[in-house]
């Protein structure tokens, strides 16, 4: 079990206790009048619903700290996503689509400022979220203790809100990296230690190379600068350098030089080993360059092994990782298992996942490289 599944457990604990002596505080001090029954339903029936709708409410609010910190501090918005839906600027107006990404439960995605000798501003934009989920905990603790004697329902919401902006403090400003996910604290914690110079120009070079292409630039079309930080012996110093590195692969493949995106894969995957948790992602892209490249079949079944097909299936449901998933499975059915019918139902559900998406600039690629899949089959 990892850290941050104990952690959460731990945190959801915390969670329950609070409300629960919370729920306690309101019997010692209210008087229901001989209904005692009748409000206590009513306590139980609003705590689940604002448990239900509060995260949602809470999730908000962070991004939404999120958000003004960026603005403030020179960001530029490109999207915003809660839950399952993605606020993103569409042929110049704003516009709300169905897409959510895996692991999180909202994002806010800024083009980040240039950087000026090497520093860009970073704290107020990762600790917007935090600082706005601490603030809406005093101040729905402070409601709730204030109106526990008299109004009893409204004091129940503001106990379960309380709960939920202080289980997303902890939640959020602990550092942690679930699988590639990572936390504000781990992003503030790593940023604020590292005696490595390059780490934050790297770190903002990904969010901008990311902005770009969600705004709409083609991954090839991307500036070269993005990627110039970037040498043989510094591929994988830290998890940015690692992701700014599978970036630069993917520029590559769009500029149709595969083998050197195969070669810096294949460097990060051989020297990976202090960020495992990211090293599936970069299995999936290492696979398909391999399919379209050598196509050795004994590096294919060691890489598309049981582990990444597990992978696979897990990560097929998240809006974000559809596409890499349903190209993969394509990829595999055409060019290995010569299964067109297989083929044919995993190229809908690509179609179907192009569609959704909102990264505008990676389109072109992911369609350019089914296009090679089917010139390679033939």
């Amino acid at each position: 079990m990892s850290k941050y599944v104990m952690w959460t457990m731990a945190l959801n604990f915390l969670y329950v206790i609070v409300i629960l002596f919370g729920l306690l505080h309101i019997s010692e001090v209210s008087n229901p009048e001989g209904n005692e029954f009748l409000w206590g339903t009513i306590i139980v029936v609003l705590s689940l619903l604002t448990l239900f709708l509060g995260r949602k409410i809470q999730v908000l609010f962070h991004e939404l700290g999120h958000l003004v910190g960026g603005l403030l501090t020179g960001y530029k918005f490109v999207s915003f996503t809660v839950s399952k839906k993605t606020l993103i600027r569409e042929n110049g107006k704003l516009t709300w689509r169905n897409y959510s990404y895996g692991g999180v439960g909202g994002r806010v995605l800024l083009l980040p400022p240039e950087l000026k000798d090497g520093k860009a501003p970073y704290k107020l934009m990762f600790s917007g979220g935090i600082l706005t989920d601490l603030i809406f905990s005093i101040v729905y603790f402070l409601l709730f203790l204030t109106l526990a004697d008299n109004i009893l329902w409204l004091a129940c919401i503001c106990l379960v809100m309380a709960a939920n902006s202080l289980h997303s403090v902890f939640l959020n400003g602990l550092p942690f990296n679930n699988g590639g996910v990572l936390t504000d604290g781990y992003v503030l914690t790593e940023l604020g230690r590292t005696k490595d110079k390059t780490v934050l120009p790297i770190f903002m070079l990904n969010l901008r190379a990311e902005a770009l292409r969600q705004t709409g630039v083609r991954t090839r079309d991307l500036p070269t600068s993005l990627f110039e930080p970037l040498t043989v012996s510094n591929l994988t110093n830290s998890i940015y350098h690692v992701a700014l590195s599978v970036q630069k692969a993917g520029y590559l493949l769009d500029n149709k030089q595969f083998n050197e995106a195969k070669e810096i894969l294949k460097e990060i995957f051989l020297n990976i080993s202090t960020y495992e948790e990211i090293k599936l992602p970069v299995q999936v892209t290492l696979l398909f360059t391999e399919l379209i490249t050598d196509k050795n079949q004994e590096v294919i079944e060691q890489l598309y092994n049981d582990e990444l097909k597990e992978y696979l299936q897990i990560i097929s449901t998240h809006e974000d990782k559809k596409i890499s998933v349903f190209q993969i499975w394509y990829s595999y059915a055409r060019l290995v298992e010569k299964d067109d019918t297989k083929a044919q139902e995993y190229l809908a559900l690509f179609e179907e996942a192009c569609q959704q998406s909102v990264n505008f600039g990676s389109l072109p690629l992911a369609r350019d490289m089914m296009a090679l899949v089917d010139e390679l089959a033939s």
